[in-house]
């Protein structure tokens, strides 16, 4: 039985995260079909890209308008479109963006229940702000997608009133940095082998199958 470690360092306002997340999906599930023995564990890590940005939430084409500029908005949105449909995702033109801040702290206690909650966290996350609209930095969104993942209300309530997993988060950030990340999505696989990022369900796979011939000689 072989197990291999994936690290995936995101943003959750990233758009290229979440087409990250459908091919590493689909890596996974195609590498687990041939190997029913074998399986692949996805840790989540943070890099926040905009760290100042408020948790009072903007439209998309505003945000991008005020970090690229507005005569470059309506190219990045149409071109995002094109590469989400590649994917099966709608992204949605109008959705509203605020700080990432608070959703990776969720993500980190997603992280503590097992590797699988973390990954439910995830993709719920993409899922509700890329293609319904949702807010990263809505409590109320944040909330549903804890609940909806497994973790009790309560407590998902209570971290996100705190600060907790703030110190771990900000740790991660600047570990991530100190080795060189600068862009998401960043992956490794096996702790050995980064991912660049002209990557596709095949090229993992193919990483995948050469980790496991190599640890079976």
């Amino acid at each position: 039985m072989a197990i291999i470690k994936l690290d995936v360092v995101i943003d959750t306002g990233c758009p290229f995260c979440y087409i990250a997340l459908k091919r590493i999906t689909k890596a996974i599930e195609t590498y687990e079909t041939r190997h029913i023995n074998d399986s692949i564990i996805v840790q989540w890590q943070p890099l926040i890209l905009q760290p100042t940005l408020s948790k009072t939430p903007v439209e998309i084409g505003t945000y991008i308008a005020s970090i690229f500029g507005p005569e470059v908005r309506d190219t990045k949105l149409r071109n995002e479109q094109a590469l989400g449909l590649s994917e099966g995702i709608k992204f949605d033109p109008n959705r509203k963006v605020g700080s990432t801040y608070d959703s990776h702290r969720l993500i980190h206690l997603a992280g503590e229940k097992s590797s699988a909650t973390q990954s439910s966290v995830v993709r719920k996350l993409f899922e509700g702000h890329f293609e319904d609209g949702k807010a990263q930095s809505s409590h109320a969104f944040l909330i549903d997608v804890a609940v909806a993942s497994g973790i009790e209300k309560s407590e998902a309530v209570a971290w996100l009133e705190s600060n907790a997993g703030g110190p771990e988060i900000e740790e991660k950030n600047r570990k991530a940095t100190s080795r060189g990340v600068r862009s998401v999505p960043y992956i490794t696989v096996a702790e050995l082998y980064p991912v660049g990022s002209r990557y596709d369900e095949k090229s993992l796979l193919s990483i995948f199958e050469r980790i496991r011939m190599e640890r079976s000689t």
